[in-house]
């Protein structure tokens, strides 16, 4: 079998710490690396309303550095970030959605652990 080069594996490993970090702030994964329409989706979630009513979804933009390479969420420019709103209204339109949330997971890997950013993108 061939090993995946570093840059996969760093990638896998920032998508699994921020897999842990959704579910903690209490979403439900419903897949990683989707592709709809508008582009791919790093993660997409969900929670039901406290009522059952409604549901919501969650997109997530995973971006991982090793090392002291500078903070991964500032690689999300305008473009992308229209990108990823696109796709929420894919979503909302395709999935049912009462609306879709928007967040970038900012994942610093080095020697002394794992460092995780949570950024909610607001609609321009």
């Amino acid at each position: 079998m061939t090993e995946k080069p570093a840059i996969h594996r760093t990638g896998h490993r920032g998508e699994e710490a921020a897999q842990r970090l959704v579910i903690e702030r209490g979403w439900h994964i419903e897949g990683r690396r989707l592709r709809v329409r508008a582009g791919e989706i790093d993660i997409l979630a969900t929670r039901t309303s406290p009522a059952g009513e409604e549901t919501f979804g969650l997109v997530v933009e995973v971006k991982t550095t090793r090392g002291s390479s500078g903070d991964p969420g500032e690689r999300v420019d305008t473009a992308k970030r229209q990108r990823l709103f696109r796709i929420a209204a894919e979503l909302v339109h395709s999935r049912g959605f009462a609306e879709v949330h928007v967040a970038v997971v900012a994942v610093h890997l080095t020697a002394d652990g794992t460092t995780l950013t949570w950024r909610d993108i607001d609609p321009f």
